[in-house]
């Protein structure tokens, strides 16, 4: 509750509201227009060790404040290396100043008297002083923009009732200038960066993948910071994996394609094989002598793109003997296949557990749009008796009722993935022979794109949360 009382003396906008508990769901709302929240992030200095960590203290609040500020839903006032913690009086005047606009939220940093490894966040209500939540962080050989992404992660959800997402890490592919020109120097990297990074004044990124060759369709592992990426050679396109040492390594070589593999809770790996002509989804079972693929779909259509929603589902777009991809599940246990989309071109499916929705890209009027589902509901809506009935009477075989449509301008889009926090959406759009990177916040519903006009960028991945951040 007491998350709540903050925001009952506050008018806010819908587009806000959407982001908090279903706990507020009893709040009346009555603006009409985004307003910004007003919070404090100060720094407090310890009397024996301010001067010495200072300078790390005014590192951490600076990478905290871009955090939040992402966004855009709070305007941070920022207050590097206060001599002394905050009265109870001096709090509550932050929110009764009358010649001010009321600040109602105010977040202290500050390393932990005598422990020089051992940090501390507080985040106050300023209407009553009262302490909201707090933690303490013992970090040792961490980086400070690593702790200061993860104190971002704690703090956000005591904000917004979201998960966050800032210590997770981005990558995409990014063809040579010299791509098309000969095919000898074809080459396309695989390049790593944060998501503040990316949207920083100054885009940061790290070149991870740089093999003299095609580099491309990047998957990350759903529970350690390890990447997987599929690599041209001269007789097939072999799946590779590099970790956060960079250590490259060859995970499968058979004939033809290896491609995207998924990893379920449980450990099973599914990977996309070229497989009598056609690309199956495989089980893939590896000894420490021999490794094999045993394949789970069926062999009357191509399937691609896997990915696990849970031990025994797996979410992938399914090509059928017309050539029309279509988004499905496959049960494992039966080997049935469920479709979410009927009809029309749909590729590059993901889900995501944060938000329990899948995301992918179907053709509209001549052009890949993104769009959007809950899961369950889509499942439930195209089994429902009623809903079958209705999409068989329709001309136009209108989709399950539950899709959304997020994009609508004339550009293709593809390879779409969620943030681990489910609140952005990551894209290629593709447009006069151009690809760029592109976010999506599905909160505010403005996007924004990270890689630059005259550079051709693609199959962008984001990554889970670690406990370790890889390559940034």
């Amino acid at each position: 509750m007491k998350k709540i009382n903050i925001f009952l003396n506050f008018v806010f906008a819908l587009i806000l509201f959407s982001l908090y508990s279903p706990a507020m769901a009893n709040i009346r709302v009555v603006a009409k227009k985004h307003k910004k929240m007003k919070t404090i992030l100060a720094s407090i200095l310890d009397d024996n060790s301010g001067e010495r960590n200072s300078d790390k203290l005014s590192t951490i609040l600076e990478q905290v404040r871009r955090d939040l500020e992402l966004s855009q839903q709070f305007d941070i006032d920022l207050r590097e290396n206060q001599s002394k913690f905050y009265s109870t009086k001096e709090i509550k005047k932050l929110y009764k100043n009358k010649n001010k606009s009321k600040i109602p939220l105010a977040i202290f940093i500050n390393f932990v008297s005598g422990h020089d490894d051992l940090i501390q966040w507080r985040l106050y209500n300023t209407s009553n002083a009262k302490m909201i939540a707090g933690k303490k962080i013992k970090f040792f050989n961490l980086k400070l923009k690593h702790l200061a992404h993860k104190i971002s992660d704690q703090i956000w959800p005591n904000l917004t009732g979201k998960k966050g997402c800032f210590s997770s890490v981005i990558v995409a592919c990014k063809r040579a200038k010299n791509f098309n020109l000969n095919k000898n120097k074809q080459r396309q990297n695989i390049y790593a960066f944060s998501i503040t990074d990316c949207l920083g004044p100054v885009p940061k990124r790290e070149l991870i993948v740089k093999a003299p060759t095609v580099n491309f369709a990047p998957k990350w592992h759903s529970d350690k910071p390890l990447l997987f990426y599929s690599q041209h050679t001269t007789h097939n396109v072999r799946l590779m994996s590099i970790d956060h040492d960079y250590n490259n390594k060859k995970v499968t070589n058979f004939n033809g394609l290896n491609l995207t593999p998924t990893i379920a809770p449980n450990g099973t790996v599914v990977l996309v094989v070229s497989w009598k002509g056609k690309e199956r989804l495989c089980k893939y079972e590896h000894k420490s002598k021999s490794s094999k693929c045993v394949s789970v779909s069926p062999a009357n259509i191509h399937a691609l793109c896997p990915k696990f929603i849970d031990n025994n589902h797996i979410l992938f777009c399914a090509i059928n003997s017309r050539n029309v991809p279509k988004i499905a599940i496959l049960n494992l246990k039966n080997n049935n296949i469920k479709y979410i989309t009927n009809s029309g071109y749909s590729v590059s499916p993901d889900y995501c557990k944060a938000n329990d929705k899948i995301v992918f890209c179907k053709k509209v009027d001549g052009y890949q749009q993104i769009f959007t589902c809950n899961l369950k509901k889509a499942l439930e809506s195209f089994n429902d008796k009623e809903s079958i009935k209705s999409f068989k009477k329709s001309k136009n075989k209108p989709e399950n009722l539950n899709l959304s449509q997020v994009t609508f301008d004339n550009s293709d889009k593809d390879n779409c993935s969620f943030s681990p926090c489910g609140s952005y959406i990551i894209y290629s759009q593709e447009s006069n022979n151009n690809s760029r990177i592109r976010i999506l916040n599905t909160l505010t519903k403005k996007s924004q794109f990270i890689t630059p006009k005259n550079e051709y960028w693609s199959f962008p991945a984001w990554s889970p949360q670690y406990v370790e951040i890889p390559f940034v």
